[in-house]
This record gives structure tokens, C-alpha cells and sequence, in this order.
């Protein structure tokens, strides 16, 4: 069950035993207001127990979380597979400018190629300006 309706059954038992308990109370008005005073304050410590461990449950799945996503990042060694990925894209282009070099236009082949490399880069590392 969600901690949102944990928190309206609990309200609602709430409310529903106080007015069952001022309709068929036997005390006084006075005796009625004191033990319905402290009804009240006894849920409203209930709320700051449960809030508190739900709140620190909820801090703990979110660490829990963090750290495997952290462990997952670094096992993937995202950063090497970035830099093989380049290497073989600059050796690619390396080869096909050199076949494309003897033809008109090689040298524009070339520079093209290698500004995709410096976009794709950017775009695969964001936050790094291009060298």
C-alpha cells in the first residue's frame, strides 16, 4: 500500500473514532474536550514518527540508488568507450581521406569529416569544448 494512503486511512480512522467517541461518550463536555485534546495530540506525534521514518526510508533508497547507478557508471567506463570510439572514427576518416586525397575535393572531404568527429565529440561529451 502507497504511504498516501497509509496517511488518509489513518486520518480518516482518525476522524471517524473521535466522532464515534463524542457521540457515545458518557463524560462531560470538559472530559470529552481533555480526552479528544489528547486523541489529537497522540496522532499528531503518530504523523511525526511515521514522516520521520518515511523520510529517512526514502533517504536511504535514494543513496542505495545513486551509489548503484555510480557502480554501474563505472563499470561501463563510459570514458574509454568514448575514446575507442574516437580513435576508430579518426582512423576511419584517416583512410577514407587518404583514398578521397588524390580526387578533386579530397582535402574538403577531409576538413568535413573531421568537423563531424569534433561535433560528434561535443555531443557525446557535453560540457568539454572541442581542441
Amino acid at each position: 500500500m502507497s504511504n498516501k494512503k497509509v496517511l488518509i486511512s489513518l486520518l480518516a480512522g482518525a476522524a471517524a473514532g473521535t466522532i464515534a467517541g463524542l457521540l457515545l461518550a458518557p463524560d462531560s463536555g470538559k472530559n470529552s474536550r481533555t480526552s479528544l485534546k489528547n486523541s489529537a495530540t497522540k496522532i499528531g506525534d503518530d504523523l511525526k514518527t511515521k514522516s520521520s521514518k518515511w523520510t529517512s526510508d526514502l533517504d536511504r533508497i535514494v543513496r542505495d540508488g545513486l551509489a548503484k547507478v555510480q557502480d554501474a557508471s563505472a563499470k561501463l567506463n563510459v570514458g574509454e568507450l568514448v575514446a575507442s570510439g574516437k580513435k576508430s572514427a579518426e582512423d576511419l576518416l584517416g583512410s577514407f581521406s587518404s583514398e578521397v586525397s588524390g580526387k578533386s575535393g579530397g582535402s574538403s572531404v577531409k576538413a568535413t569529416a573531421e568537423t563531424a568527429a569534433v561535433q560528434s565529440e561535443a555531443h557525446t561529451n557535453p560540457g568539454t569544448s572541442p581542441s
